[in-house]
């Protein structure tokens, strides 16, 4: 139970970092501020859901570049 929790951290972990670092390197401002760490920790602990709707959306936005093209 503890390992499966703690790999479960961890993932989120990476995933509040990388998304973190993908919101200040590519939106446009007022969203590509610094997270606060309340949302660090929602990123971490529910990740699953927040990482399957971001490729969700990617997956759409890149669909709707590719039939503008």
């Amino acid at each position: 139970m503890i390992d499966s929790l703690s790999i479960y951290i961890c993932v989120g972990i990476i995933w509040a970092l990388a998304f973190e670092y993908f919101c200040i390197n590519k939106l446009e401002e007022p969203y590509n501020a610094p997270f606060v760490n309340r949302e660090r920790l929602w990123h971490v602990l529910v990740w699953p859901f927040n990482a399957g709707l971001f490729l969700y959306h990617l997956i759409l936005e890149a669909r709707n570049n590719k039939d503008n093209h």
